[in-house]
C-alpha cells in the first residue's frame, strides 16, 4: 500500500476556515499519527490519498466545501490514457456525491438534487440517527451484490473508496451514529472486499466534520496494514 501526502493538503483560507466544523488540518494531523508511511493504484494495488473525496463539485462549479471534483478528473485522466473496464464507486460519506453524479450523468448531499438523485447506481437511503448495526448490517448485504452486478456487465478496472468519517456520532454535520470501532469496521470491510477481488483500489476521505476526523483517518490506514498480505499488496 501507499500513502500519499503533502503538507499543502492542509487548507488555509485567511483563517476562515476556523469558522467551519471541517478540520481545516486533519490531513496533516492523520499523517503524524502514521508518519512511518510515505501514486498508481493501477500498479501498487491500494493507494490512499491523504487529500482528496471533493464530491460535491459539478462540472460546471463548486459546491459543499468542494473546490473541484478530483474523482472525476482521476476517471478521465485514466480514459484518456486508455483504461478500459468499468470503474467502481464506493461512497460512504454521510451526504450524497451529488457532483460525482452530475459529472457522469451521461455516462452508464443534497436530497433536493433531484437529477443526482436519479442518476445513482446502488441507492442506500438512511434516516437521520442511523446507528451502527444497521448501518453495518446494510452495507454488508449490499456491496458484494453491488459489486457483482457491476462485474456482471463487463471487465472492473478500478475501484474508488469515497471513505467520508462523517457518519461518526459525533460530527457535527453527518447525522448518523456510528461509534469509532464501527467507522473502523465498515473501511476494513469494504476494503477487504475490494481487495478480495484483486481490484486496484484508491481511497479518499471526503468528509469528516469533528475532531476525531484525522483519527479515523489515521484507523484505516493502520487497518489496512493489517490486512493480509494477498489484500493489502
Amino acid at each position: 500500500m501507499k500513502v500519499i501526502y503533502s503538507p499543502r493538503f492542509d487548507i488555509n483560507f485567511f483563517g476562515l476556515e476556523k469558522l467551519h466544523p471541517f478540520d481545516a488540518r486533519k490531513y496533516s494531523r492523520a499523517w503524524a499519527r502514521v508518519p512511518e508511511l510515505h501514486e498508481n493504484a493501477l500498479t501498487e494495488g491500494l493507494v490512499f490519498n491523504l487529500s482528496g473525496g471533493y464530491h460535491h463539485a459539478k462540472p460546471d462549479q463548486g459546491e459543499g466545501f468542494c473546490p473541484f471534483n478530483d474523482i472525476a478528473v482521476a476517471i478521465a485522466i485514466l480514459r484518456a490514457e486508455g483504461l478500459l473496464g468499468n470503474i467502481i464507486y464506493v461512497d460512504m460519506d454521510a451526504h450524497m456525491g451529488n457532483g460525482v453524479a452530475h459529472c457522469f450523468l451521461d455516462d452508464r448531499y443534497p436530497y433536493s438534487d433531484t437529477l443526482a438523485r436519479q442518476r445513482l447506481d446502488w441507492p442506500i437511503p438512511l434516516k437521520d440517527g442511523t446507528a451502527g448495526p444497521l448501518y453495518l448490517s446494510l452495507l454488508k448485504a449490499q456491496l458484494p451484490e453491488f459489486i457483482e452486478t457491476v462485474a456482471s456487465m463487463g471487465e472492473i478496472a478500478l475501484a474508488i473508496y469515497n471513505a467520508g468519517t462523517d457518519p461518526f456520532e459525533k460530527d457535527l454535520l453527518g447525522g448518523l451514529r456510528l461509534t469509532e470501532p464501527e467507522i473502523l469496521e465498515c473501511d476494513l470491510f469494504v476494503l477487504t472486499t475490494l481487495r478480495a477481488l484483486n481490484l486496484p483500489t484508491l481511497i479518499l476521505p471526503s468528509g469528516g466534520y469533528s475532531d476525531a476526523s484525522h483519527r479515523l483517518i489515521a484507523n484505516m490506514l493502520q487497518g489496512a496494514l493489517g490486512l493480509p498480505e494477498e489484500l493489502s499488496c
